[in-house]
């Protein structure tokens, strides 16, 4: 998730930046995959079939990690 934010702004300062339609196209399509990256539904669903016994420290983990990531 984090990476995805990270991803999230190059990507948006690329559409900032273009210079054509095909690299404004470009950017935006790559900001959809950092949005991907970054939703937490997703994530949740899999931690929680990956470490099913143990899912809530997991889920815990991911939380202060991207809490901690986004300077909160």
């Amino acid at each position: 998730m984090t990476a995805g934010s990270v991803l999230g702004v190059i990507c948006l300062l690329i559409v900032a930046a273009a210079p054509n339609l095909l690299a404004f196209f470009a950017g935006w399509a790559l900001v959809g995959l950092a949005m991907a990256a970054t939703f937490y539904q997703p994530a949740f669903a899999a931690l929680t079939r990956w470490w099913a016994p143990d899912h809530m420290c997991a889920l815990t983990i991911v939380t202060v990690a991207q809490t901690r990531s986004l300077g909160s």
